[in-house]
């Protein structure tokens, strides 16, 4: 207890009281947090299907809907192709 609380209960304690249970009342009230998932947590955001980016690699041209290793090369070449230039090189 500080020293202006003591204070406040010798000279006020009517304000003192009502202080107090304001703030047992505050405690007492759950927290309203915030709903979602929490902080450094990514969600991946659904792609509809017309909208997937083709990627193709870079090594053997091999295309397919998922970035990162090639299934031919066994490499991580895998670049996004433009909707302009799908289709062989």
């Amino acid at each position: 207890m500080s020293i202006v609380e003591s204070l406040k209960r010798l000279f006020d304690p009517a304000t003192q009281r009502r202080e107090e249970g304001e703030q047992e009342a505050a405690r007492e009230l759950p927290e309203d947090g915030e709903d979602g998932d929490p902080p450094g947590f990514d969600v991946p955001v659904a792609v509809r299907h017309d909208e997937r980016r083709l990627h193709r690699c870079r090594i053997c041209d091999h295309e397919a809907d998922r970035a990162g290793f090639c299934p031919v090369c066994l490499a991580d070449t895998m670049i996004a192709v433009e909707p302009a230039r799908r289709g062989p090189r």
